[in-house]
């Protein structure tokens, strides 16, 4: 009866074991999930006050997600958090550490293999060369992103051939300013890259003493815009002052101090600077000493519970296998039921994804090398056919899709035909290969999107929709 005892007592001590090591792994498996919800939702706190001019706090959202990164499962977020480190950085002067994030957020880009974002950040640090009052780098970093044009849009040209003419403006080289400011000014797609180019247009030709096209581009210059008043006052007292204008030049420029003045009062360089150390001094330093901390005791556990954890989760092995194919299944059913709404199939595959994470992380423990390859193998399958839903929810549901390219289209096609045979067959009956966007638009049609929407989901304008569209005619 002792014995009996003993034995009993033996097993429930086990079983308890195995459960609390059960608990650690699966907490350790589900982490880069929250790891990454929590990511997003601090990016989307510090764009909330980044649109409400709130850098502090922007800042502080920022760092708090600079201190995730190393747990981050790929790159597209870490480019985001020192992208708009960077940003805000340069947004108050704070030039030299906007230079250092943007360097960061320029090895993600290229690590993701993204040329659009990697001439995003060069842009940025050509304009904060300039800024800085050091021409000859930005310079030579405008001509790291001009290699890259091929995969730039019309904004990015616009701001390649702003940033030589600024330069050329600089050397005296007024005539090709001139040229290249024109040439910046036409393929602009807002008013304020437009005023940006004319202003440096209509300095060019102040310089070379041609009035008559001086006074034209100036009277052509929108005025909308703190910095749009600045450019066209700079330029008023420009020209005022070499016509001997002398009263209309001092006009001029007491109006440009007066703006100074305002937008100077708007800038916290030191308050912005004394926060990031402040932060990274103490709040940093904090969390990391708080993971070790519990680093250091799940291992400790860990090691005391491994055995029990063995026994328990190799008697529930088969099982779980059984459970992760069924899920399987019943994925590949939900793709093809035609009664589901693209929203509820998005919510059911995210939630069945999930959980199939938890159940490939506990498969990885006990399955033979063979065995983890192909369980590796569906999941990735599943992953990608998870992020075509995602795309076309996305597109259907009106969100911004302007940094999509090839790798989304690859995804949508792949799920279109056992979501949508009709709409899959008709994109597949084009005459000519049809470009990324030209498929996005063919899905926005066939979901009854109107062009306001489209425009918007684009962030394009209503020209390049109708190009988009034209273009799409005469292939389908």
């Amino acid at each position: 009866m002792t014995q009996s005892t003993g034995i009993g007592q033996t097993w429930r001590s086990a079983f308890a074991v195995g459960l609390l090591a059960w608990c650690l792994i699966s907490c350790g498996g589900g982490s880069q999930l929250e790891g990454t919800a929590q990511a997003d939702a601090l990016l989307d706190s510090a764009m909330t006050f980044i649109d409400l001019g709130d850098d502090q706090r922007a800042m502080m959202a920022l760092k708090q997600a600079e201190g995730m990164i190393d747990e981050l499962p790929d790159a597209k977020q870490p480019y985001q958090i020192t992208y708009y480190i960077g940003w805000v950085n340069e947004r108050n002067r704070a030039y030299a550490l906007a230079q250092q994030y943007y360097g960061k957020a320029l090895a993600y880009a290229q690590k993701m293999q993204r040329p659009q974002l990697q001439l995003d950040v060069l842009l940025r640090r050509t304009q904060t060369f300039f800024d800085m009052n050091q021409p000859d780098s930005a310079w030579m970093t405008n001509q790291q992103a001009a290699a890259l044009s091929d995969h730039a849009d019309d904004s990015q040209h616009a701001l390649l051939l702003r940033h030589r003419a600024y330069y050329e403006l600089q050397l005296d080289s007024f005539d090709n300013a001139a040229q290249h400011a024109y040439q910046s000014a036409i393929v602009a797609q807002d008013s304020t890259s437009m005023g940006e180019a004319l202003a440096l247009l209509c300095a060019a030709y102040i310089r070379q003493g041609n009035d008559t096209q001086a006074e034209l581009v100036m009277r052509t210059m929108p005025g909308q815009g703190g910095a749009m008043q600045r450019n066209r006052l700079l330029l008023q007292g420009e020209y005022m002052e070499g016509k001997g204008d002398y009263e209309g030049a001092m006009k001029a420029y007491k109006r440009l101090v007066a703006i100074n003045d305002s937008l100077a009062r708007m800038q916290r360089n030191v308050e912005m600077v004394s926060l990031q150390e402040r932060y990274d001094r103490e709040v940093i330093s904090r969390e990391k000493a708080e993971q070790r901390i519990w680093y250091s005791l799940a291992i400790i556990a860990l090691l005391f519970v491994v055995f029990g954890s063995w026994l328990i989760l190799s008697r529930r092995h088969r099982r779980i296998y059984r459970r992760y194919h069924e899920g399987l299944r019943n994925m590949n059913r939900q793709l093809g039921a035609r009664e589901l709404t693209i929203s509820e199939l998005k919510a059911d595959i995210d939630r069945r994804l999930a959980e199939m994470q938890t159940l490939k992380q506990q498969l990885s423990q006990f399955s033979s090398q063979t065995a983890r390859r192909e369980v590796e193998e569906i999941f990735t399958s599943v992953s990608d056919t998870k992020a075509g839903i995602d795309v076309l929810y996305a597109i259907v549901s009106g969100q911004n899709i302007s940094q999509y390219g090839k790798r989304e289209e690859t995804a949508l096609r792949q799920i279109l035909q056992p979501v949508n045979p009709q709409l899959a067959a008709h994109i597949d009956s084009a005459t000519q290969p049809l470009t990324p966007k030209e498929v996005f638009y063919c899905v926005m049609q066939h979901y009854g999107m109107t062009d306001e929407e489209k425009i918007q989901a684009f962030c394009c304008t209503p020209q390049a929709l109708r190009s988009i569209k034209s273009r799409l005619g005469k292939k389908m």
